[in-house]
């Protein structure tokens, strides 16, 4: 998941409004903005090309913040997972994870462990896509449930 420091500003969206994680064939909307401004991150750190198409499909990972003062707390999106629908005949998974990214300050904190639910809610058991990283491998190992949603434990078999 993380390549190493980034070399320039990240400007994470947020909003004194609530934030509805779950982005579901949005084309418009705060929630949509900050799926998008979220994969460009993902695709300057990760050389990916472009970014993610409308309507869009994801899951935002929202932490609430606060300056100084409690009643001047927003939220902040601080990182997404994007989803595409359909991508492999061959796999059993309608939905499929297709990239996460992290702010580098919240990595390793169990955020898309404890989002996973919450995911499969909205996008049923969906098969995440390889290439992994080594630190999502290991994430892999640590916890069953994510593992269970790679796409090579969702191949079906040809017959």
């Amino acid at each position: 998941m993380f390549s190493g420091p980034a070399d320039y500003a990240i400007d994470l969206p947020s909003s004194k409004k609530g934030v509805v994680p779950v982005v579901f064939k949005r084309l418009v909307g705060f929630e949509v903005r900050a799926l998008r401004q979220i994969s460009y991150c993902a695709a300057r750190e990760m050389a990916w090309d472009g970014a993610i198409g409308l309507p869009a499909y994801g899951y935002l990972f929202v932490e609430k913040r606060s300056d100084t003062e409690p009643d001047l707390s927003f939220n902040v999106v601080v990182g997404a997972a994007f989803f595409e629908r359909d991508m492999d005949d061959a796999v059993a998974a309608e939905w499929f994870l297709s990239g996460v990214w992290l702010h580098p300050s919240v990595r390793g904190r169990g955020l898309f462990v404890a989002a996973l639910p919450e995911m499969e809610a909205a996008f049923g058991h969906f098969a995440i896509c390889g290439p992994y990283s080594e630190s999502f491998k290991s994430l892999m190992r640590r916890h069953p449930e994510v593992a269970s949603h790679a796409v090579e434990n969702l191949v079906v078999a040809a017959g």
